[in-house]
């Protein structure tokens, strides 16, 4: 084998080694990528069932019915045990928002979650913790969001209305 044969060898071996390390570079981060998807989705459903939690307290699920019904008639105590709920509520929203955001929430995965938080968020007592703390806890991009949401339920509730 001649020198010029040679290098075109180790230059051909050295290509081989080079496409095999992008190739494997690929595998590991789409595998980082799928592990990452699974870990935001499980946290989402960690931080959902401690949520709910708080409803398994009998005490605290009265005052949570008596607040959607009419925030105005909670004690100032019992409108802080609701205002931090529903503070909860949001942080776990956004939290999966700002998964799907950055591609670590799989599209249906979000649709769930964001389908359930915009239901909820029909309730007056919601809307009104949302405003009054301006979503100021929030993103901005989720605060536009939340916001967007709102007025869709104002101007159907506008529209009801007007029949």
């Amino acid at each position: 084998m001649t020198r010029e044969q040679r290098k075109d060898l180790f230059e051909a071996i050295g290509l081989i080694a080079i496409v095999a390390s992008i190739v494997f570079l690929a595998l590991e981060i789409r595998q980082n990528t799928i592990e990452v998807r699974l870990g935001n989705e499980q946290q989402a459903l960690a931080l959902g069932h401690d949520w709910d939690a708080w409803l398994l307290n009998e005490e605290f699920s009265r005052i949570y019915d008596a607040g959607l019904a009419d925030l105005s008639t909670l004690t100032s105590s019992e409108m802080r045990l609701f205002i931090t709920y529903l503070g909860e509520a949001f942080s776990i929203w956004e939290f999966a928002y700002r998964s799907h955001q950055s591609g670590t929430m799989p599209d249906d995965t979000w649709r769930g979650w964001d389908t359930w938080f915009a239901d909820e968020l029909r309730q007056k007592s919601w809307q009104e913790v949302w405003k009054s703390s301006k979503g100021g806890f929030a993103s901005e991009g989720f605060r536009f969001h939340v916001d967007s949401i709102i007025s869709e339920h104002e101007a159907m509730a506008d529209a009801r209305s007007d029949k």
